[in-house]
């Protein structure tokens, strides 16, 4: 059996309700300037201007259409051997595995919080079935790493 290194962004359902909003209204400028773009074509009087702004208008409506289905696709958390990798989209951040010094698991609110460099820590928000295999796959990289659980929620922040 294959060692998972991957782990899927879980999306709280406003997250999801907001992108899928913004890719309706990225559809909805796609095809609304499309529309005006065979308009003035067909017009006598259109000017240069008007051909440019549609043609900035359909662009930026791909772009947030790809955009935001790469949002939606490729969010996700990837360990390498070094690396703690936190992807949304395009946005990626990465976390040396020997910085990483703790993970606690809050029962209450069921978070997975990633200590590294002293202070600094990140929410981790995958399925919590997969909370295990995460924490397993960091600490085979890192051994030191402290795995807590705080059933209180007494330490987080």
């Amino acid at each position: 059996m294959e060692d998972k290194r991957k782990f899927k962004y879980k999306f709280i359902t406003s997250t999801v309700l907001l992108v899928i909003c913004g890719l309706i209204l990225a559809l909805l400028c796609v095809a609304l300037n499309i529309d005006r773009l065979f308009k003035l074509i067909k017009s006598d009087v259109a000017q240069t201007a008007n051909y440019l702004s549609t043609g900035l208008a359909i662009l930026v409506g791909v772009l947030g259409i790809v955009f935001i289905s790469a949002f939606l696709i490729s969010s996700n958390y990837s360990v390498t051997d070094r690396y703690l990798i936190s992807r949304w989209g395009i946005i990626l951040s990465k976390y040396e595995i020997k910085n990483i010094t703790k993970i606690t698991y809050f029962r209450v609110s069921e978070k997975l919080v990633v200590f590294y460099d002293e202070d600094n820590f990140i929410n981790v928000c995958i399925n919590k079935s997969e909370f295990d295999a995460f924490v397993d796959c960091l600490k085979k990289q890192n051994p030191k790493i402290f795995y807590a659980y705080d059933s209180e929620n007494k330490g987080e922040k």
